[in-house]
């Protein structure tokens, strides 16, 4: 059939039934499990160049929205959380 994924979903990462977290978590799986798959394709950079683009931006937008739950439940260690966000973000720009 076809290639096996890249990463697949795994209940120890669930953060609750129905959390926000949870979902983005999924979307963001899935969204590497696709640049994986294209990757196995053999497409090049053009085709690739889409598939990251979402990839980055849904580890934007999840950074911030796990921020802004971490910063409303008080989370002391959020400076150290926004910092290996941001080093996340960049090594994967790098690695792209």
């Amino acid at each position: 059939m076809g290639k096996p994924l890249y990463l697949g979903w795994q209940e120890k990462f669930s953060q609750d039934d129905g959390h926000i977290i949870d979902e983005q978590h999924r979307g963001v799986l899935a969204s590497i499990n696709s640049l994986h798959y294209f990757l196995q394709q053999g497409h090049g950079i053009e085709a690739l160049l889409p598939t990251t683009k979402i990839v980055l931006q849904y580890m934007q937008f999840h950074a911030k929205t796990e921020e802004g739950l971490l910063r409303d439940a008080g989370y002391k260690e959020i400076k150290q959380f926004v910092r290996q966000a941001e080093q996340d973000v960049g090594e994967f720009k790098e690695a792209c």
